[in-house]
């Protein structure tokens, strides 16, 4: 009976200390992506009267560099060195992927970040930075890839909402005087709005490169940027309120849901690290699309990305339990400074099963569960079927988009029809844009017309033949960034004379 007893109470005892062990047992850390705007930049051009971002404006400094450069080797100190990550000695890309958009500010950047992250290792890092057309890039550069926000003119119909506010708000003299001293008299008469985002974006470019301010405008900054705050929300915030909004979705839904996909796939193998290059218009969406951002934060300056201002989300198991966390920052931007970062975990919003939204911070380790995160960003779907697609009566009206002739080359309604051939088109019930007839609405009733069925099979292996030219560019693109590495220069880029906001 002794014997019994003993022996009982040795396993009670072990079986406690397990339970103890599981219980104490600290978070293991598992993946980790990270997205970041493109670094300082050289501040945009008026040719004409209007705002360009096109080269020989708007191009990556040696500021810009360096602050993505420190980026790296925060990434490398906080999460290699400490063992969280384990990528290899020498830059191997089975290890990690990076992702830009096709403007070479970005590419460069997303470069210097990887050399940064390697810096010192015994064979010195030649980064590959993968992106592909803007056109198609329906995660980074949704205002130049989305059907919906092209045939909506989203950047027209948005930017001249807050203009009355604007006036009063800065004051109409102060307007005259700021047009005056950048020589943009008529765009800050005709839309303030856009005067003043232009003013705002110049004084950071000044700032990260040295340049001088006058206090005059220097001290209204902050002003400035409570300004593009609410245009930013306009443009890029999610808001469940909205009918549009709740049909088109989260601007940000592609990429935060593919960055979920990853860091809850346990069959990614060796790949630890996704990085990401973009846009502070890419950070706004996804900030909306994690709850980050939420429609109570329109005029909140914290919502204005700096230079090289970062996203972090890190993949968490405590307890068998999966959670992303998510932390953000940006590096001093004033010019020389050494640009340290400084990181805080941001607030995500997560949702609980019976539909209760809370935020990260308030829980013990300031993270969701993956499964409420993942509740909160499908609530952020589109709710039509037709997605990005998606397109109401007026937007088609105003776009002469509402009939069933082949629309004009370079116009808004050939774009949408193209990636949208098969929304529904013109007067014709069931009627889809024919590629064969330069998208005119054709019957599908003709079904076994030749145009018809050209247009069918378009509609059906274009996707697969975009895969494989996407395949190319990636390739393509490789010697093209590495080009622009090593030499320091750059192309003209894509971009064309636009208002400011659709630089980034």
């Amino acid at each position: 009976m002794i014997v019994r007893d003993s022996a009982l109470t040795l396993i009670v005892s072990v079986i406690a200390t397990l339970v103890v062990d599981i219980a104490d047992a600290a978070p293991e850390f598992g993946k980790l992506v990270v997205l970041h705007r493109h670094g300082a930049r050289t501040p945009m051009g008026v040719v004409d009267g209007a705002l360009v971002c096109a080269y020989p404006y708007c191009q990556l400094t040696n500021q810009g560099k360096d602050m993505c450069r420190t980026l790296g080797r925060y990434i490398s100190t906080t999460y290699n060195s400490t063992g969280l990550i384990n990528l290899p000695e020498n830059y191997n890309v089975s290890f990690m992927s990076s992702i830009g958009t096709d403007y070479s500010r970005v590419v460069v950047s997303g470069e210097a970040m990887v050399m940064g992250l390697y810096e010192g290792s015994p064979l010195q890092a030649l980064p590959f930075v993968d992106f592909i057309p803007i056109t198609d890039d329906v995660e980074l550069v949704m205002w130049k890839s989305w059907p919906s926000y092209i045939i909506r003119n989203t950047y027209d119909t948005e930017v001249h909402v807050d203009d009355a506010w604007v006036r009063a708000f800065i004051n109409e003299s102060h307007l005259t005087e700021l047009g005056q001293y950048f020589g943009i008299e008529a765009l800050c008469a005709s839309s303030p709005t856009d005067c003043v985002g232009f003013v705002q974006d110049s004084i950071a470019c000044n700032v990260s490169s040295g340049s001088p301010v006058p206090s005059w405008i220097f001290e209204r900054w902050e002003d400035y940027r409570v300004v593009v705050s609410k245009f930013l929300a306009l443009m890029l915030g999610y808001d469940p309120s909205d009918s549009y909004d709740q049909n088109v979705g989260s601007f940000g839904y592609p990429f935060a849901t593919s960055a979920l996909k990853f860091l809850t796939n346990p069959n990614s193998g060796l790949l630890q690290l996704r990085h990401f290059a973009a846009h502070d218009w890419t950070l706004i969406a996804v900030y909306s699309a994690l709850g980050i951002w939420t429609p109570p934060d329109a005029g909140n300056t914290t919502f204005v990305p700096r230079f090289a201002e970062t996203l972090l989300l890190e993949q968490w198991t405590d307890s068998g339990v999966t959670y992303i966390k998510a932390k953000w920052g940006y590096p001093n931007q004033t010019s020389g400074s050494g640009y340290a970062y400084n990181f805080r975990v941001a607030n995500m919003s997560c949702m609980s099963a019976d539909g209760v939204v809370y935020g990260a911070l308030s829980t013990a380790q300031s993270w969701c569960p993956v499964d409420d995160l993942w509740r909160f960003v499908n609530s952020t779907a589109p709710l039509s079927a037709l997605g990005n697609c998606y397109a109401t009566d007026d937007s088609l009206q105003a776009q002469n988009c509402d009939g069933d002739d082949a629309p004009p080359a370079g116009s808004r309604c050939l774009f949408y029809r193209q990636k949208c051939p098969a929304a529904s088109c013109g007067q014709t019930d069931g009627a889809i844009a024919d590629p064969a007839r330069g998208y005119m609405c054709q019957s599908q009733q003709l079904g076994k017309d030749t145009p018809f069925m050209a247009a069918t099979i378009v509609a059906l292996v274009a996707p697969a033949l975009l895969g494989g030219a996407i395949t190319g560019f990636y390739f393509t693109n490789k010697f093209r960034s590495v080009f622009w590495s090593l030499t320091g220069t750059a192309p003209p880029s894509v971009d064309e004379k636009q208002p400011l906001a659709q630089e980034k």
